[in-house]
This record gives C-alpha cells, sequence and structure tokens, in this order.
C-alpha cells in the first residue's frame, strides 16, 4: 500500500468514527472526545459497535443514542461509560454480537 492508499484509508476511517461517536453521544464534531481512542483498533471497534447497533435499530439514531447512553441491566452500567477503554469496547461489541446478531 503505498502513502496516498494510506492517507485515504487514515481519512476514511476517521470520517466514519467521528460519524459513529457524534450519532452515539449525540454530541458535534467539535466537540472533543473525553477519552482516547487514537488507536486504529479502538476506532474499528467503535465503528462495529456502531453498525451493529444501525442494523438492529433500522437505523434509528435516537434509539441507539438512548441504548447507548442508559442504564442498561445486563451490563449493570451505561454502554458509553464502559466504552472508554478497549476492554469496554470489547465487552460491548461481545454482548451486542451474543444478543443481536
Amino acid at each position: 500500500m503505498n502513502k496516498t492508499d494510506h492517507t485515504k484509508q487514515s481519512v476514511l476511517l476517521a470520517k466514519a468514527f467521528n460519524n459513529a461517536w457524534t450519532t452515539l453521544y449525540k454530541r458535534t464534531e467539535n466537540d472533543n472526545i473525553p477519552f482516547d481512542y487514537s488507536s486504529k483498533d479502538m476506532q474499528l471497534d467503535f465503528i462495529e459497535i456502531y453498525n451493529i447497533l444501525y442494523m438492529n435499530s433500522g437505523g434509528d439514531t435516537d434509539f441507539m443514542a438512548h441504548w447507548f447512553n442508559t442504564q442498561n441491566t445486563a451490563l449493570n452500567d451505561i454502554p458509553s461509560i464502559i466504552c472508554k477503554s478497549k476492554d469496554g469496547l470489547l465487552k460491548i461489541k461481545n454482548y451486542l454480537e451474543i444478543t443481536l446478531k
């Protein structure tokens, strides 16, 4: 892969991540992300969570944001709080894959 292709992929990943983040956290693109999602793996995991929610909600972004920001009894926490670490992202992703797929 040449440098131009790598740059294009990085830009696409950043756009997809920002779209998922602003939708699930109900923020604007100008809001700072309050925790570290600089890792490509973490960004991809977050995008996968977004995609699973999107597919299972029929694209209802209000429902997606509500689910993501509300106490979940099965998880015993709020998904948006759990997702602040790599382990938390994987916990949410695994939970959604098991319960919704």
